[in-house]
């Protein structure tokens, strides 16, 4: 016999539990019309699997048919899947084990699913000491890609809390993997939200500068903003209410207007991104008109390529190179006895507010580590080489002293070594 409606959504709720966990059922049901009602029967219906038999000559597919339903049902509910599109994607599911693989899928789509727990103490030291804490570990903020519409190239889109991207999202650390291995700040699982911190978070988008104003009272006291990896980041106006700009492209770079100014064309034609951004920004900021103006900046010669090369012709800064110089040294003598086969530089900019309510902006200067033990076993980890404040400029550009020695014990990297193969 068929199920009627409420046993329908019931049976798949069940299912929808068993496979992706009570949180999932919990937020899928809380979206969910109550069942019992109209819009209820009417979800039931559009989940119905031709009468829960229609092309299953074999009436004991049970479990397929649960299957085809909970895919249903999630492409419904979280994403607002029309009834056509259902119906092609359960006359077009395979055998129970793939239907469930993209139901999985398409959950931990939705819901950004991360290792929430591994590093949960490191995020409580965020929280609670976030200078010090980023005084001793790197971290590598997400993509963070700006959800609004496409703007015009080169133009400024503003994340001011009024669209679809929100000035304040609820963040968590959670191991990176390759190929930076180091403490990866990413947005919270939509169901763990409330497990997350919260902070200023700028996104980014290829060829346009993203800005955010950080409002002069309340709100949190930490800033981030999306990866850079060859992008700049300008800070500009009071330091109790200021604006912050990421710029950044992946190539190739669009077309320019022939109404930009030519000292911009230029410089995209030598391929220099960083006076690209420099120019754009004098040309969109609200504060800042020429260099000897008062703002902070970063580009990519500070962090990842200065005109330096490995031994392998990779393009480093001359302070990572240096480090790989050192550590290779350091480490090949024993106890360690260990071979640093690549050392690879990035960077990382956040901001925080004092309780005077004045904003610091700094970057994090870091490298990546690969190395191999006497027995060829592979570890990687990441480094933090220097912290500066680059916002305000007055006092000058400042270098912090770091938590950890500059030339590492092997015992010192402690939880952040990761063996690799």
């Amino acid at each position: 016999m068929a199920k009627d409606s409420d046993d329908r959504l019931r049976d798949t709720l069940n299912y929808l539990e068993q496979l992706l966990g009570r949180e999932a059922r919990t937020h899928i049901e809380g979206r969910m019309p109550a069942i019992g009602t109209v819009p209820a029967d009417q979800l039931s219906a559009q989940i119905s699997v031709g009468g829960d038999r229609g092309w299953f000559h074999n009436p004991t597919e049970t479990s397929r048919r649960r299957a085809l339903r909970a895919t249903a049902l999630a492409a419904i509910v979280l994403n607002n899947v029309n009834a056509v599109t259902v119906q092609n994607l359960l006359a077009n599911a395979a055998v129970r084990g793939t239907i469930d693989g993209a139901l999985q899928g398409r959950w931990r789509a939705y819901d950004g699913t991360v290792d929430i727990d591994t590093l949960r103490p490191r995020l409580a030291q965020l929280r609670d000491y976030s200078l010090n804490f980023l005084r001793a570990c790197p971290v590598l903020p997400c993509d963070g890609l700006l959800r609004q519409p496409h703007h015009v190239d080169y133009g400024l889109v503003t994340v001011d809390g009024a669209g679809v991207d929100p000035m304040v999202s609820p963040m968590v650390l959670t191991p990176s993997g390759m190929p930076f291995y180091a403490f990866k700040l990413t947005y919270a699982p939509v169901t763990k939200r409330a497990q997350g911190l919260n902070m200023y978070f700028l996104p980014w988008r290829s060829a346009r500068i993203t800005g955010m104003t950080l409002p002069a009272a309340g709100g949190p006291n930490l800033f981030f903003t999306a990866g850079i990896n060859g992008c700049s980041v300008f800070v500009e106006g009071p330091t109790n209410n200021p604006i912050v700009y990421h710029a950044g492209i992946t190539p190739p770079w669009p077309d320019m207007d022939a109404a930009l100014p030519g000292a911009v064309r230029f410089a995209r034609l030598r391929d220099d991104a960083a006076a690209v951004w420099r120019y754009l920004f004098f040309l969109r900021s609200q504060f800042t008109r020429r260099a000897s103006d008062n703002f902070g900046e970063v580009n990519k010669a500070h962090y990842i390529a200065d005109g330096t090369l490995d031994p392998q012709g990779a393009k480093t800064t001359r302070r990572v190179d240096q480090f790989r110089q050192q550590i290779t040294a350091a480490w090949a003598l024993p106890p360690h006895n260990l071979v640093v086969t690549s050392c690879a530089a990035w960077g990382s900019v956040f901001g925080v507010r004092s309780g005077l309510g004045h904003w610091s902006f700094y970057l994090q200067e870091n490298a990546t580590i690969n190395f191999t033990d006497a027995h060829g076993v592979r570890y990687a980890t990441s480094r933090l080489l220097r912290l500066s404040k680059f916002y305000p400029r007055l006092p000058a550009y400042e270098h912090l002293p770091i938590h950890r020695a500059q030339v590492p014990d092997l015992r010192d990297l402690g939880d952040s070594v990761i063996r690799i193969g």
